[in-house]
């Protein structure tokens, strides 16, 4: 843009009707005001001579209008204002289905991790490629709550390149990427997670203390802490019930839970005879006997039958919620389930209802605390790290304790109960081949039963069939 004030041709010099070079002190300095940037750019040109000043003030002038010509700016950006447009752009990428929302939740939780460690302020054409190499051991000694597997440094680590990248393209790096400090290559999966999964008894420890920090949380829930708490257990408790991903579980509502009952009807079998002839009997009597599904008991023949209920939960992952892209419903038990719904009722239901919790709907996310807002990956973190060091689990480092290892452990104790591996991959969201090719790992308790496949092994002791 040309000048507005003419320079006087001594003190000011005009460059090109663009620029001006003017005096400070004894010294030459640059000045030009940027259109696309709405700043001006002042350089000293570190000379006294004018020809001098003249003829740095038109090389600067020259690669002012290169670096407009190919899109680089003169101004740097900040760590922060990069990676808040990469967000924006993979955010648009979410409402056109390329990804969806929970990975947007994922690259967004690696880039914050980046700016702890380079800096929200540091300059992005400042940027040089060996400014990571100290982030593996910035991750490993920072983190507080629980140990980061290598497999998640090495996915950061992506994500951030994968921004630098995109930034490189748009003329705000110098760089392509970063050269990060190697990570050992991942061990084989089912090493993994045979060391990730908690032990049966561990499971039972997890189990009692969550349970009674809700049963605590429970006493005053007009505290938004103690709110916050009864939801990030309650997100515990169903994760180690049912194996969901983070991302399916804590985009629910409770449009996608259906609560339902099924009879149980007992004394109908009697475990001294062969099982098949009471099914086929049993089927064949189905179409001449009426239920009576109000009664405490039937009467059929000589055979006192007690009648109950079991209540279950219809649970429906979204296509939009998976990183697998494809819907599914499976089975989980109902207890969980009501009890938070009825809790976040009751407390929408107070008159004063000054803990903002609003009265779930079909729209309501299930774990939402205060005023709708979804449950954190932080307070999903701090309570982690609670349960686990409250329940004294051990070695903790070496096994690679995260919370992903409810799901880990929830897979592998359905394998080692001998459910059909097409069942487990279809309530779980998984292929078949990844069911057999992670969680078949042969355990203690395995080869035992394997050696011994005339008695049942409970874990600690042998019972013979035969006996």
């Amino acid at each position: 843009m040309p000048i507005k004030n003419k320079p006087d041709g001594e003190s000011e010099i005009s460059i090109f009707d663009e620029a001006v070079i003017y005096k400070r002190g004894d010294y030459w300095q640059f000045r030009m005001w940027l259109n696309k940037e709405g700043r001006y750019l002042r350089q000293s040109l570190k000379t006294k001579k004018v020809a001098t000043a003249k003829d740095l003030a038109q090389k600067i002038f020259y690669r002012i209008k290169h670096d407009e010509e190919v899109g680089r700016r003169q101004f740097s950006k900040t760590a922060k204002q990069g990676v808040e447009e990469y967000l924006q752009s993979r955010c648009e990428d979410v409402e056109i289905g390329v990804i969806k929302k929970g990975r947007y939740g994922t690259i967004k939780t690696h880039l914050t991790h980046w700016l702890d460690f380079i800096g929200r302020d540091e300059k992005l054409r400042d940027l040089r490629q060996l400014d990571c190499e100290g982030y593996v051991s910035f991750r490993v000694k920072n983190n507080k709550n629980y140990s980061v597997s290598k497999s998640t440094i090495a996915n950061e680590q992506s994500t951030i390149n994968a921004m630098v990248g995109w930034l490189y393209r748009k003329k705000e790096v110098e760089i392509p990427r970063f050269e990060f400090q190697k990570v050992a290559k991942r061990k084989d999966a089912k090493d993994t997670v045979e060391r990730s999964v908690f032990t049966i008894e561990e499971l039972s420890a997890l189990e009692e203390i969550l349970l009674s920090l809700i049963a605590e949380s429970k006493k005053d829930l007009t505290n938004q802490k103690n709110i916050r708490k009864l939801v990030a257990c309650y997100y515990l408790y169903i994760s180690m019930q049912t194996g969901l991903r983070r991302g399916e579980a804590l985009q629910l509502t409770w449009g996608d839970i259906e609560f339902k009952e099924l009879p149980v009807r007992y004394g109908y079998f009697d475990k001294a005879l062969p099982i098949a002839p009471q099914i086929a009997r049993l089927k064949i009597n189905a179409s001449r006997e009426s239920s009576k599904s109000n009664s405490k008991k039937a009467i059929r023949g000589d055979v006192d039958c007690v009648q109950d209920t079991v209540e279950y939960a219809n649970v429906t992952v979204r296509e939009d919620t998976t990183k697998v892209k494809s819907e599914r419903t499976f089975i989980a038990p109902a207890e969980p389930f009501l009890e938070l719904q009825n809790a976040q009722l009751s407390l929408s239901l107070e008159k004063n209802n000054s803990t903002e919790v609003e009265r779930p709907t079909t729209k309501t996310l299930i774990f939402s605390t205060v005023a709708g807002k979804h449950l954190s990956y932080r307070a999903i973190a701090y309570w982690f790290s609670y349960v686990i060091h409250q329940a004294k689990i051990e070695n903790l480092d070496k096994r690679n304790i995260v919370p992903y290892s409810f799901r880990h452990t929830y897979i592998t104790n359905r394998v080692n109960a001998n459910h059909p591996p097409m069942a487990i991959a279809e309530d779980c969201g998984t292929s078949l081949e990844q069911i057999t090719n992670t969680y078949y790992h042969t355990t203690d308790r395995k080869r035992i039963a394997n050696a011994f496949p005339d008695s049942y092994f409970d874990g600690s002791a042998l019972y013979p069939y035969d006996h």
